[in-house]
Parts: C-alpha cells; structure tokens; sequence
C-alpha cells in the first residue's frame, strides 16, 4: 500500500492538532478515532485504487544464466 505511511503521517498530525485542542475545549474518543481511521482508510482505499489503475507489477528482466564451462 504506497500511501499507507503518508495517511499515518497525516493520522499522527490530525491528532496532535486535536491534542492541542483538547486543551481548551472537550473533544469525544469516538470523533479522534474516527479522524484517525478516516485518513488511513482513505490512504488504504487510494493505494488499492491506484494499484487497480496501476495493473498488476511486471516481473523484473532476468539476466541470461552465465553459461559454466
């Protein structure tokens, strides 16, 4: 999944933001794990969609076997 560790990344920093949030007002667990699990499902979602658009990876050349004499 290509875009797997940028939607983490972006998970971490949504909820630092909230981190500091919280500071002053009140924000409920359910709405930070939402935010967390909705940038890495959109991160898993566009790595599967990219990946379909993509096709399937080729296989690398082979050199020819070095003939032993």
């Amino acid at each position: 999944y290509i875009y797997l560790e940028h939607g983490a990344h972006w998970a971490i920093g949504a909820l630092a933001l909230i981190l500091m949030v919280s500071i002053g007002v009140h924000v409920n667990e359910l709405i930070t794990g939402l935010i967390g699990i909705a940038f890495i499902g959109a991160a898993v979602f566009s790595s599967i969609r990219r990946n379909r658009k993509e096709g399937e990876p080729k296989e690398p050349a082979t050199a020819e076997p070095t003939p032993v004499a």
